[in-house]
């Protein structure tokens, strides 16, 4: 019974990370999908992404993240759906370049933080596939 009123605190918390995450939220298997996210204002979504974590639901990430999004592909309990492509490109409005840059990469790790830090944040967006981004960063994973 504790279980179930675990998921389900979980589940109400998640509930208020709204359209920020793109499409998805609770499904009905336990997890917590977004999906198609093209991003956003990154206070948001660092606030999100705490819920995430904190929730402890798996989280399945699918279709497209860009921007803002690419902070939860980090996450402990996150995987990457086989077909996602991910999008990553310098801060523009939400901060200061320099400050929103160096606030997206503290969730990256890794070859991604190294490219991030390098090039991508100079360029325009730079778009890569699930499988691109687990062979610079071990650490995450590929949905099964």
């Amino acid at each position: 019974m504790t279980k179930f009123f675990t998921i389900l605190a979980a589940l109400a918390l998640l509930a208020s990370c709204g359209k920020t995450i793109g499409t998805g939220g609770a499904q009905p298997d336990g997890t917590f999908l977004i999906e198609n996210s093209r991003g956003g204002k990154i206070g948001i979504f660092e606030a999100n992404r705490a819920k995430l974590a904190l929730s402890g639901v798996p989280v399945v990430i699918k279709g497209v993240c860009n921007s803002a999004c690419t902070i939860y592909t980090t996450l402990p309990n996150a995987c990457l759906d086989p077909a996602l492509t991910i999008g990553f490109h310098g801060a523009s409005l939400n901060l200061p370049l320099i400050a929103g840059d160096v606030q997206m990469s503290r969730y990256y790790r890794n070859g991604i933080k190294e490219r991030f830090n390098a090039v991508w944040r100079h360029s325009g967006e730079h778009v890569i596939t699930a499988q691109e981004y687990v062979a610079l960063d071990p650490q995450a994973q590929i949905c099964e």
